[in-house]
């Protein structure tokens, strides 16, 4: 491990906890308040001064400053005292079901921006003679496990919201209204995310392209542009489809990823005890 991996790690510190931030999307009650201080502290540590991504935010101006004011507001609505989105009731964490599209969007932008410096720092590192390829590669696997996990809580959020749709219309006797028209803008921000991670996955990986094809062939069979019945299937059969071929992304990909990010953390722990001892012995 040298100095560049060393300082890539801490940002990507920062982007774990904004993944793991999707768990408080997932329709559960309540959540592990031990897990959620966890991650509370490690993605404070992450923005303080020293730590590297405060120190590459400083040093890249408005853009730097932009990225801070998101990060920080994403912190305030997920960890914060008076957190609207996340919060501690008693010994519980509970999250607010009506904020979700909310956290989708700090997800998704936020997490996207990381992974655009982290890929800018292996680029250079290619230049400078710094490059490793271990730390490439987790971060190929680390993004496909994220696009995987996302796509399937995005797939959830569509299904929930189609069936909100559809109550409500029934309800109104198919007549469009207020309520049908606030959910079905959800349902066009929530399509946008997933439109979003398409255009951003990696076009080689066949499991992805898969599973992105039946998502959007979900999507054209829930607004009729295509038929289902046409093709001997269901509206239900395709969201189970596009659940199932996500949810073998994920067994592909997860492996994958906790097995190196093991093994780099052990080496990132292993080096900088090495640089302390530095620090002593000078």
């Amino acid at each position: 491990m040298n100095q560049t991996t060393r300082f890539v790690m801490g940002i990507y510190q920062v982007s774990l906890m904004i993944r793991d931030a999707l768990e408080y999307i997932q329709n559960k009650e309540t959540f592990d308040l031990n897990v959620y201080k966890q991650r509370k502290q490690f993605i404070e540590h992450g923005l303080i001064e020293s730590a590297p991504l405060s120190r590459f935010l400083s040093q890249n101006g408005d853009v730097g400053k932009n990225i801070r004011n998101n990060l920080n507001d994403f912190v305030d609505a997920v960890y914060g005292d008076d957190s609207t989105i996340v919060s501690i009731d008693g010994e519980k964490v509970v999250s607010d079901k009506g904020q979700k599209l909310k956290m989708l969007d700090f997800i998704v932008g936020l997490h996207e921006t990381l992974q655009d410096v982290m890929k800018g720092f292996i680029n250079q590192s290619k230049n400078d003679n710094t490059y490793e390829e271990e730390l490439d590669t987790f971060l190929k696997y680390d993004e496909k496990f994220f696009r995987s996990l996302l796509c399937i809580n995005l797939v959830d959020q569509i299904h929930a919201l189609f069936l909100d749709f559809n109550k409500a219309m029934q309800q109104s006797k198919g007549e469009p209204g207020p309520a049908t028209n606030f959910i079905l803008n959800d349902l066009k921000r929530v399509v946008g995310f997933l439109k979003f991670e398409n255009e951003h996955a990696d076009k080689e990986d066949e499991g992805f392209k898969k599973a992105y094809d039946a998502s959007f062939l979900m999507l054209q069979y829930m607004e009729g542009s295509k038929k289902a019945e046409d093709e001997g299937t269901t509206i239900k059969d395709q969201i189970v489809e596009a659940r199932k071929l996500w949810q073998v992304e994920i067994g592909k990909n997860e492996p994958e990823w906790r097995t190196r990010y093991q093994i780099l953390w052990d080496k990132l722990v292993a080096f900088e005890q090495e640089e302390a001892a530095k620090r002593r012995a000078q």
